[in-house]
């Protein structure tokens, strides 16, 4: 099964969804619900700067590479 999960601060009233190729001519289920505040924080500080190492985008271009910039 193939899911999109995106958290989003809502700006104006309207939102716009962009989705896979492969989600064309399917039924799909949209839910909208806002993010209680308590849960809105899962991880600690620790655990979030470890997730984030690297950033977005930090599987871009040829793993060898990647792997060679790190020796």
């Amino acid at each position: 099964m193939h899911a999109i999960r995106e958290v989003r601060r809502i700006e104006s009233g309207e939102l716009v969804i962009h989705v896979p190729r492969e989600f064309k001519n399917k039924k799909v289920e949209i839910i909208i619900s806002p993010i209680d505040k308590d849960k809105e924080k899962r991880f600690s500080k620790g655990i979030e700067d470890f997730l984030s190492l690297g950033g977005s985008g930090c599987w871009e271009g040829d793993l060898g590479e990647m792997r060679a910039s790190r020796l």
